[in-house]
């Protein structure tokens, strides 16, 4: 059984100020996001000499991060952002969200524009100003990324653009990098460092030799099929207006020509001024629309091989599933993992890992 600690810390120095009882605990990676985090903080004498009043001190919200250890390895790290208390409960529910977050609470004060500019150091521009403000610095590092696409963009001050979604629509577009915000002990402190991608985060397919399977290591799976937002045709509205209005439209001819129907959607897009931009976006848009949209949730235990910390989010793995759904020989395909909510084990129940799988590429 893994030993996890929780650490409560002053969000802008990093300075660890408690080491909080959790119960219940559950918590999330996303790829390019901000996975969450729940917890129940019980408020009794049992806590060796901590007074209720030090544990709602180390777990003020919107103040402080919360780093979790797993034997010895920083494994998430985040802001809490919520609590509850309710009469009979004798217990804070906690919420909160990763480091991550904190870039959607800020936003761009300044003119900021690039013409033919590597879009991993356009993110830390942006990750630079937010904590270039009196207040904004939580210490966040940016390593120079690594060359990979070269973009064009344009923010005006006047807008007030949330700089965490700006970020974010850079990974969004066609071939955009991804993006993390790593928490990892340097010399026995704990350092928190902006890392872009690109081509992508993670090891392809056939590299990592990563294997869920049913009967066996996966627990349980559910997948949903979505065809309610399905489109064979994309058109994107950006800036502008009447005439002078930036338009792009994208059409999967290979699924018209093979008989689905004209299915259409529209993209309202009025920041985005480039015309490059815009067809980027499409064109990454129109492979998401084009099928129905299947979404895939697997539990799988932490302690079998491969076991919790041997992969990463963002990593593909084979997937082989028997069962009445996929009768013999059954299914077999690659995926890969964009997110993983972990559930620590109590001691009497093993910890469990349920991901959240997409198709590779």
């Amino acid at each position: 059984m893994a030993d996890h600690t929780y650490l409560a810390a002053d969000l802008r120095t990093g300075t660890i100020v408690d080491e909080l009882p959790l119960l219940d605990v559950s918590y999330a990676e996303v790829l390019n996001g901000a996975g969450g985090f729940t917890a129940r903080l019980p408020m009794s004498a049992a806590h060796g000499d901590r007074t209720i009043a030090m544990l709602i001190s180390a777990s003020e919200p919107a103040r402080t991060g919360l780093f979790i250890d797993r034997d010895g390895t920083i494994v998430w790290g985040g802001i809490i952002w919520t609590r509850r208390y309710a009469t009979g409960r004798r217990a804070l529910d906690l919420g909160g969200q990763q480091l991550w977050s904190y870039f959607r609470h800020r936003n761009l004060t300044a003119t900021l524009s690039y013409t033919a500019t590597d879009q991993g150091a356009i993110m830390k521009a942006l990750i630079d100003h937010a904590q270039a403000k009196p207040g904004g610095n939580i210490g966040v590092t940016v390593p120079t990324p690594t060359a990979s696409i070269s973009r064009a963009r344009t923010w005006y001050s006047y807008e007030r653009q949330n700089i965490g979604r700006l970020v974010e629509a850079l990974a969004n577009v066609d071939s955009g990098p991804d993006f993390s915000l790593d928490c990892a002990y340097t010399a026995g402190v704990i350092t928190k460092t902006f890392h872009s991608w690109w081509p992508r985060k993670g090891r392809i397919a056939g590299q990592t030799g990563h294997v869920f399977e049913l009967p066996g290591n996966l627990v349980s799976y559910d997948m949903a099929e979505d065809a309610t937002a399905s489109a064979t045709t994309v058109h994107a509205v950006g800036y502008g207006e009447g005439d002078n209005m930036a338009l792009s439209t994208r059409s999967n001819t290979t699924l018209i020509d093979g008989g689905y129907p004209l299915l259409e959607t529209v993209l309202a897009l009025k920041d985005v001024k480039e015309q490059a931009t815009l067809n980027g976006i499409v064109a990454a848009e129109l492979a998401v629309y084009a099928d129905a949209v299947t979404t895939w949730k697997a539990v799988v235990r932490a302690d079998m091989d491969p076991v919790l910390g041997s992969w990463v989010v963002g990593d593909d793995c084979r997937v082989r599933i028997t069962d009445d759904r996929f009768p013999a020989p059954g299914y077999d395909s690659y995926h890969r993992i964009i997110g993983a909510t972990v559930k620590p084990g109590d001691g009497t129940t093993p910890e469990f890992v349920e991901l959240d799988l997409a198709d590779t590429f």
